[in-house]
């Protein structure tokens, strides 16, 4: 069984051919939640990208023989975030993620001490990436909050978003979440407001590049 790539180094091809075979069952650990937006992955990475395998290889004999982890060279067809990149570029793929193979990807990476390193289920084969391509090509930010579990239900009924001279009113939904999407990219100021209008708390410079989204409920900003 082989990988798939075009061209392979760092390892024989007998090795090689036997990769897939002797990488591990991802345990629970790498399961990924299908629940999450697109612009949840999105925010989490240093860099958005789609790009095509040309040459695929082991990073090391070492990491090939504990967790069969790839590497593979990229052809960039578009990048959606982070500093523009060369029109070749290598990326690793991520704890759970390898190997990858000759043809398209959807690539979400975080920078680390060698490089980009593709993070495990927010990167994928472009053919099932369509809901993340979308959302990336959008050119929105969205500040949103998940449904409130009914046995601690949301005193809070309203969301005032404001940027610039700009403001918005967000009502919360009948299952206790929020949603508020826009094209314009800076940093957004919520206030939350409860059944009297009266402002409970406030979260201010909040900085959201396009295709970034903001979670009120955890605070995380993205990257």
């Amino acid at each position: 069984m082989g990988v798939g790539v075009t061209t392979v180094r760092g390892l024989s091809t007998i090795i090689l051919l036997g990769a897939v075979a002797l990488t591990p069952v991802p345990s629970v650990a790498c399961s990924c939640f299908d629940h999450l937006h697109p612009c949840e992955a999105f925010s989490d990475g240093d860099v958005v990208m789609t790009g095509e395998v040309t040459t695929g290889f082991f990073t090391s004999a070492w990491r090939f023989l504990t967790s069969g982890v790839f590497s593979a060279d990229f052809r960039v067809e578009e990048q959606f975030k982070g500093k523009p990149l060369p029109s070749e570029t290598t990326v690793e793929a991520g704890t759970c993620l390898g190997p990858f193979f000759d043809q398209k990807y959807y690539i979400v990476a975080v920078r680390g001490s060698r490089g980009l390193v593709a993070v495990n289920c927010y990167t994928k084969e472009l053919s099932r990436a369509t809901p993340d391509l979308q959302w990336a090509e959008a050119g929105k930010v969205r500040i949103f909050s998940p449904p409130t579990p009914w046995e601690t239900p949301d005193p809070l009924v309203k969301l005032r978003i404001s940027m610039h001279d700009e403001t918005w009113i967000v009502q919360r939904e009948t299952n206790g979440a929020y949603s508020f999407e826009s094209s314009e990219a800076g940093a957004y100021s919520i206030r939350f407001l409860n059944e009297q209008g009266e402002e409970v708390r406030k979260q201010a410079n909040i900085s959201l590049q396009l295709g970034d989204c903001f979670n009120t409920a955890s605070g995380q900003l993205p990257n």
